[in-house]
């Protein structure tokens, strides 16, 4: 990176608050940034990028063979009591809806983020099962971190274990990850929010995908699995681009004629994971929490990507 690059990107990050940021190009360590020296060693919050890591869960089980298909209908596998006032529709939603946010569940996620909240004493699970559900035949995104919640509850009936067990028994042991935090909602981790991870395991993550589910010469993910996760299956809200499984998919016109395509884990606030298989580029930001979220996206897009073209 040259010297004026590498001086404008640095402006950019201690102007937008961003605590650290990594940059993994062509097999190396490219740049290292933390705005303190701890930071860079400390567990942060990754917020809804733990959203990805759910997704990923579900791929491994998928592999494991604790299901047959992303088109299943979820409800039959979580074998729990049916809610008094369940909508019949909330039976037919499959995998593949929860995992692209089409699920039909009629679900505001500005409104209705308190049933995570620790003062809520209702069971979580039931308030999900009892929203009401439409047909959806468009495949609409919506924006759902009840989605997130159900497929965190799916992982654990089907594997036995909870969701954090299992991730560390098949994917941070692995990445040799050891140092994190996941939360728990009435049992169930949170398949949504909350987990803490430290900037350089976050990284391990997004190099394992760009090496097609490799990580140290071992195959902890199916390249199948992460082409599959990493398509746009419909026009994604909030952002600009698509949404994949769980993560956000984006082709960015760098000139006229020319696109570059990317996908990305995101997080309140500005916490991001980005992979750019063309480029053998990964990048990692955590950020301080304001309501800008896409800001981090935009650093990368305008001081980082196009270093790489």
């Amino acid at each position: 990176m040259r010297d004026s690059r590498k001086l404008a990107l640095l402006k950019q990050l201690e102007k937008h608050n961003i605590k650290t940021c990594q940059i993994h190009h062509g097999g190396k360590n490219f740049f290292e940034y933390a705005r303190k020296e701890a930071l860079s060693k400390d567990i942060l919050p990754i917020n809804s990028c733990t959203k990805s890591i759910t997704s990923l869960l579900v791929g491994i089980c998928l592999e494991l063979g604790y299901f047959d298909d992303v088109e299943q209908a979820f409800w039959p596998l979580l074998d729990v009591q049916e809610c008094l006032q369940m909508d019949p529709l909330m039976k037919s939603i499959t995998i593949h809806q929860l995992l692209t946010m089409t699920s039909g569940i009629k679900w505001d996620e500005s409104k209705d983020w308190h049933i995570f909240k620790e003062d809520f004493e209702d069971n979580v699970l039931s308030t999900i099962l009892a929203k009401e559900v439409t047909s959806n035949l468009n495949g609409y995104m919506n924006y759902s971190s009840a989605d997130s919640y159900l497929l965190s509850a799916l992982i654990q009936k089907v594997s036995g274990k909870t969701t954090e067990a299992f991730a560390k028994e098949y994917l941070f042991k692995a990445l040799g990850i050891t140092a994190f935090y996941w939360p728990k909602k009435q049992g169930i981790n949170l398949g949504s929010h909350g987990m803490l991870m430290k900037a350089d395991d976050l990284m391990k993550i997004g190099i394992m995908y760009l090496g097609g589910g490799i990580y140290d010469k071992k195959q902890v993910l199916s390249k199948n699995w992460i082409d599959r996760s990493t398509q746009a299956y419909s026009k994604a809200t909030r952002v600009q681009g698509g949404y994949g499984y769980h993560w956000w998919v984006m082709d960015d016109m760098i000139t006229p004629t020319q696109s570059i395509s990317f996908y990305f884990a995101m997080g309140y606030g500005g916490q991001v994971l980005i992979v750019v298989p063309s480029l053998e580029l990964v990048t990692v930001m955590t950020r301080n929490i304001d309501k800008n979220t896409n800001r981090s996206i935009e650093i990368f897009r305008h001081y980082i990507l196009k270093e790489f073209i």
